[in-house]
């Protein structure tokens, strides 16, 4: 769709994506429909940006308290770069 300027519709396919899909699979999504929003819109649209990119804060923000009861006991080094990638 993209390819064919479609963006909107292209943006409304991720935005079902987002809806349907769990962690940790709706992070690929997440990452592909921001990165494609700034790459379309740069510095407009700003509003809209800050609520996808709040959306999807909050949506790592759930993730970090059901699934990382123990994410306090994470300090610096190899174990902290592996608690970054895992979420």
């Amino acid at each position: 769709m993209q390819e064919n300027k479609h963006w909107e519709d292209s943006f409304q396919v991720y935005e079902r994506g987002v809806a349907l899909f769990k962690y940790p699979h709706v992070k690929d999504i997440w990452n592909a429909y921001l990165a494609q929003f700034v790459k379309r819109y740069g510095g407009t649209k700003l509003e809209r940006a800050r609520d996808l990119f709040r959306h999807a804060l909050e949506m790592v923000r759930h993730i970090i308290t059901c699934h990382c009861p123990h994410r306090r006991n994470v300090s610096g080094g190899p174990r902290l770069s592996a608690y970054r990638q895992g979420v």
